[in-house]
């Protein structure tokens, strides 16, 4: 009997320890106008760690600036430290070369942060892009930065979109350079030392003689010790995969017709194949496609629908994918799958947006993480000058009201609580529940969607739903836990039971 109770215990105490919870967090910091999160990662305790380019305007003089932005949020979600307090402070961080860069106005100039990895002590690493250089550093856990010398190129305008950090501290990194003297730009890759040295550097050029912004090497994937896959535009919008060594020399080449970077881009690779995620847009239509390679180089296409408007990030386990972007044009989705395609879920945050006004071009940025139990962490924008960063369950849902920080709006209210019947809802009519468009949505505690009910417009301010207790299909619902969620504002849930 003693070893039951112990076993009992040590079950109870293990389901407690792995018991999880989602929050909704937004975080606002003093002088930010913009902000577009660029690399995202899970400490070992679930803590969050961002990093993302920012735009500040200080309060004295009004002179609009760019600079660096890190953020750690603690496992409940809760704002532990960031490095933009004010101006002073990221002057602080990147060193005196910041009045260099605040001379310029162009958004090609600005500090442009990457995340290189995250080692076992949850200390972070990563490069910083300037106009004549770059500069690698890293970030403990208590947010004190070490930068090392910056290093500089015959160059202008830097610009990395993504770096992977070897075991040996090597980084790799691509993104695209603006060489002189024709002032052009190259998608690039380049190998560097931890402490940023050069160790290799390759240039691509483009296939249509147009230098522009879209000449970009735009993701990068390791296949293996001695390879990586780099996705590089190159002045098209067809998407070119390039299989190359680690210093950049191409193996083979893969090219993806019709994948825009206007709609974004994403990549995984696993231990047989490279999995290349693009959005096909025929006239209102937006499709995404799922490209493969294999082991032996084959290519393969296949549409998996999403209604995704554009890609920003993808996450796996070996079981299934999520995959993360917008619906419309700016606003959250994300999609999970299994590994036949199936969709099992798809939620949408209709007042969290993926990017800044001023970074069209940053959907591909890795910003979705997914914890040991399935958990799933997001980092967005919302009212244009808040950080939103989300917790869901494997379910795709956010349990309930009293786990979620959210912006100020009128809550849901539900009674009678529990109820046997009908359930009366009420909302009040502020900006963002009067939108065009807006349902009260009521899932069961699975995860899964049972009713959705349109919300008219009223002159009243109080708008009020009686839900019947009946799906969509007319049944009764049985006796359980439901959530009212409200899709303009889907951080504003409500918990109600159902009793017999």
């Amino acid at each position: 009997m003693k070893k039951i109770i112990i076993t009992l215990i040590s079950l109870l105490v293990g389901i407690l320890c792995y018991a999880q919870s989602g929050y909704i967090s937004t975080i606002s910091i003093d002088y930010l106008q913009y902000f577009t999160p660029k690399t995202s990662y899970l400490c070992s305790d679930n803590s969050v760690v961002i990093l993302g380019d920012a735009s500040y305007i200080d309060d004295m003089d009004q002179f609009w600036s760019y600079g660096p932005l890190i953020i750690k949020l603690d496992p409940q979600g809760n704002l532990m430290w960031h490095t933009g307090q004010s101006l002073n402070h990221v002057k602080h961080i990147v060193g005196t070369g910041v009045d260099q860069c605040l001379s310029h106005s162009r958004f090609d100039d600005h500090f442009a942060i990457i995340g290189t990895g995250i080692d076992d002590a949850d200390v972070v690493h990563f490069i910083l892009g300037m106009p004549s250089g770059y500069n690698t550093g890293f970030i403990d856990t208590n947010g004190s930065i070490t930068m090392n010398e910056e290093k500089s190129f015959v160059c202008w305008g830097c610009y990395f979109s993504k770096a992977i950090r070897l075991p040996n501290g090597e980084i790799l990194a691509c993104g695209r350079i603006g060489k002189q003297p024709t002032g052009a730009y190259h998608a690039a890759f380049f190998r560097l030392s931890a402490f940023g040295d050069s160790l290799a550097a390759n240039y691509y050029p483009t296939d249509s003689g147009n230098y522009g912004n879209s000449t970009t090497g735009r993701n990068m994937v390791q296949k293996d010790d001695n390879s990586v896959y780099i996705a590089c535009y190159l002045g098209s919008d067809d998407l070119s995969i390039l299989h190359a060594d680690l210093d950049g020399v191409i193996i083979n080449r893969y090219d993806i017709s019709g994948s825009s970077q206007g709609y974004g881009m994403s990549m995984l690779c696993d231990s047989d194949s490279l999995l290349v995620f693009t959005i096909e847009a025929i006239d209102q239509n937006h499709s995404t496609i799922l490209s493969t390679i294999d082991a032996m180089g084959d290519l393969q296409s296949y549409n998996i629908g999403s209604d995704l408007y554009s890609i920003c990030s993808v996450a796996s386990t070996p079981d299934y994918f999520v995959l993360f972007g917008s619906h419309g044009f700016e606003n959250a989705r994300l999609a999970k799958y299994d590994y036949s395609l199936q969709n099992i879920w798809c939620v949408d945050y209709n007042q969290i947006s993926l990017w800044s006004s001023d970074s069209f071009y940053e959907h591909n940025t890795d910003i979705l993480k997914l914890d040991q139990q399935g958990c799933i962490y997001f980092v967005g924008i919302t009212n244009y000058t808040h950080i939103a960063v989300v917790k869901l369950l494997p379910n795709g849902q956010v349990p309930n009201l009293d786990e979620v920080q959210t912006i100020t709006s009128s809550p849901i209210i539900a009674y009678p609580n529990p109820a046997q019947n009908s359930v009366t809802i009420e909302l009040g009519y502020g900006e963002l529940h009067k939108a065009p468009g807006n349902r009260i949505e009521i899932y069961n505690i699975k995860g899964q969607k049972v009713r959705s009910i349109p919300m008219n417009n009223a002159a009243s301010p109080i708008a009020q739903i009686v839900w019947d207790r009946r799906d969509n299909e007319g049944r009764r619902c049985p006796t359980g836990v439901y959530l009212i969620r409200e899709t303009n504002n889907p951080q504003n849930t409500k918990k109600i039971t159902l009793v017999k």
